[in-house]
């Protein structure tokens, strides 16, 4: 019999109303900002060779793009702050002065005035015989791009993460683990069950989805990273299988329809395979191509894909010293740049023949940057 949790403490941030911006307080957190999503992916430790027929070796990173015009801006997490900045690197500026907890992906409204993103924090958890132990939460938030002191929060079930809005502007999909708020017994732990997540904006009000992979005995597919494609058919996600821990392991990067998967376990294991080690995907602004990160031979390497899956190439490797973050690269609004992170904590574009790498961040503190979509 599972219990909810009861919240004693939400050090996440002070609820917010679904219907109406709210003031928030902002909230202590002890994360890891350069950990992927679940603690069973790979750490992120990008090393950066950009590699198409010869790839480009690290050395030759640039590190002069001030001077270069690229379209739009480019938000991203220093220290769990929210920032953004123009595309070249500079007029770096804080934004939201509440939030200090941000973590993961940011994405873009097709506005390009609003941002969702997932914010991280802690709860108590009361056993129903007494004793009680702090869980970690997080929801999903909304904010505009001007605003310092804020944002609307969109779910709260204390386990979605990872949010991606889509093209038409009329829903933002994430990763939602359907076990967050429950818990048996302090001998019996509920276990992970990531699942894809969709809030639905309406005009005076929201309505959300759950779509489930399926379980072959008592492995079951789970959902990680989603990015829906531009035309909102499609959603191309991180496939996870449970281990024998009863948490989840990447097997591969798959594609499936946007809405109910009809696409039985062996069906998926078949997609994944051919993507092994696949995270984080992110779809080109004209929808033909996708870019995402693989480990499947050791170190994260960036991949550009057809949007049918028929060929892909190498993009970028890491290398022993400066590897790439397992986390969504993002496109510039004309396709031809890449921005990324380093698990050192820098932020890179990287022209998509893989001819220039240049340098745009140097703190060590800043992850998981999204280039505006205008």
């Amino acid at each position: 019999m599972s219990y909810r949790i009861l919240l004693l403490g939400v050090l996440l941030i002070a609820a917010c109303s679904k219907k109406s911006e709210t003031q928030t307080a902002s909230a202590n957190n002890n994360q890891n900002l350069s950990r992927p999503l679940t603690q069973t992916m790979p750490g992120e430790e990008p090393h950066l060779t950009p590699a198409d027929t010869q790839p480009v070796i690290l050395s030759q990173i640039e590190s002069q793009a001030a001077g270069m015009k690229l379209p739009g801006k480019i938000a991203f997490w220093r220290g769990g702050q929210l920032y953004y900045m123009d595309a070249n690197g500079t007029n770096q500026i804080r934004r939201n002065l509440v939030i200090q907890d941000g973590y993961g992906k940011i994405s873009w409204a097709p506005d390009g005035e609003r941002l969702a993103f997932a914010a991280r924090g802690k709860a108590n958890i009361e056993y129903p015989l007494g004793g009680a132990m702090r869980a970690p939460i997080s929801d999903i938030f909304t904010t505009h791009i001007d605003s310092n002191h804020w944002y609307t929060q969109l779910t709260d079930n204390f386990g979605t993460s990872y949010p991606d809005w889509s093209k038409d502007g009329k829903s933002v999909w994430a990763s939602t683990d359907l076990s967050a708020n429950k818990f048996n017994n302090l001998f019996e732990p509920t276990y992970p069950n990531f699942q894809l997540f969709r809030f639905n904006f309406g005009r005076d009000t929201f309505t959300t989805n759950i779509y489930s992979l399926p379980v072959s005995g008592k492995i079951r597919a789970q959902a990680l990273q989603p990015a829906v494609s531009p035309d909102g058919k499609r959603v191309a996600l991180t496939l996870a299988l449970t281990n024998v821990q009863g948490l989840p392991e990447v097997a591969g990067l798959v594609i499936v329809p946007a809405g109910e998967i009809k696409l039985g376990f062996r069906e998926l294991m078949t997609e994944a395979g051919k993507r092994l080690k696949g995270y984080a995907a992110s779809w080109s602004p004209d929808g033909k191509e996708l870019a995402y990160v693989s480990t499947r031979d050791g170190n994260p390497v960036i991949y550009i894909m057809s949007a049918d899956g028929s060929s892909e190439r190498v993009l970028l490797r890491s290398k022993p010293d400066l590897s790439i973050s397992t986390t969504a690269p993002g496109w510039s609004p004309d396709g031809k740049w890449l921005c990324f992170s380093s698990t050192k904590g820098s932020i890179y574009i990287t022209s998509i023949d893989g001819k220039r790498v240049l340098q745009l961040t140097q703190t060590g503190s800043d992850f998981h940057p999204a280039w505006s979509p205008k």
